[in-house]
């Protein structure tokens, strides 16, 4: 072999190390930024499942609560407004608000006249 041919070898050896030393790095920068990407998720997916954790505690505490006859009860009257035959219900309305500020007599309370609101309650159970 002449020496050119042996330089041109060469350089060819070179040109056949980088391009490889290249594709490994190409490899390993995307095997960093896979590894990357999965702590990421990781981290999102550890709070969302904490967090899951947090509200099937939470239901199955009010499961439990909810088992029990009279909470169930309790309950159902509350958020359905349902109440026993015979059973009187009082519903106390917010006095009508004007344009004018308003004066407060001191039994009232949050817009009520407490003093009203008794003798009304009174009123109807008919001990007044």
């Amino acid at each position: 072999m002449n020496n050119h041919m042996k330089v041109f070898l060469s350089k060819l050896k070179i040109v056949f190390a980088l391009f490889i030393i290249l594709l490994l790095s190409v490899a390993v920068f995307k095997a960093g930024y896979h590894f990357y990407l999965l702590r990421k998720n990781l981290k999102k997916y550890s709070f969302q499942l904490s967090s899951l954790k947090e509200r099937n505690k939470n239901i199955k505490r009010e499961i439990s609560y909810l088992n029990n006859p009279y909470n169930l009860e309790v309950e159902a009257r509350r958020q359905m407004n349902l109440f026993r035959k015979g059973e009187k219900v009082i519903v106390i309305l917010p006095q009508e608000k004007t344009t004018s500020s308003p004066v407060r007599d001191k039994g009232s309370f949050s817009g009520f006249n407490l003093r009203e609101v008794i003798r009304k309650v009174f009123r109807f159970l008919g001990l007044r």
